[in-house]
């Protein structure tokens, strides 16, 4: 039988499995921070109801994010 490492399907998991994967899960934690950074900036100026709503959303998307990146890398804090 031909025993091959699995491939991966994008190349974030690509980099989130290396050597490195620490280092990648920052950088990408970090983009996933700042962007989240701009979304609270928004919800804090106001915004109408139907836009806080998506932004909400969007903003739980990023912290869910943070977090399958540091589970995917093996960095999660136990």
């Amino acid at each position: 039988m031909n025993e091959q490492a699995p491939k991966h399907v994008l190349d974030i998991e690509e980099k989130l499995s290396g050597d490195d994967r620490a280092a990648n899960a920052d950088s990408y934690c970090a983009r996933l921070e700042a962007a989240a950074q701009q979304v609270k900036r928004d919800l804090d100026k106001g915004v109408a109801p139907d836009q806080y709503r998506i932004l909400s959303r969007l903003l739980e998307s990023y912290e869910a994010a943070q977090k399958v990146v540091r589970i995917v890398s093996g960095t999660a804090q136990k």
